[in-house]
């Protein structure tokens, strides 16, 4: 919570035209109130978890860093 991200795994659902939208526009309200959304898929997870799990780590430190720094 203290770096401002949320996560979310993305099914296949979200690939759909009027879902894509739905998610865009969810995802522009969080970032007008500061919150990061990362996104990765299903198979982001099943197949590359790792690189998922450093992914998230690393926008992590950043905006912790990055808070810290400015104030906010």
């Amino acid at each position: 919570p203290s770096a401002g991200i949320i996560i979310e795994i993305d099914g296949s659902q979200h690939y759909e035209q009027d879902a894509q939208i739905r998610d865009q526009e969810r995802d522009a309200a969080l970032e007008r109130l500061g919150l990061l959304v990362l996104r990765y898929s299903n198979s982001d997870i099943n197949q590359r978890f790792r690189d998922v799990c450093m992914d998230i780590l690393l926008h992590v430190e950043q905006r912790k860093n990055f808070r810290q720094i400015t104030g906010i």
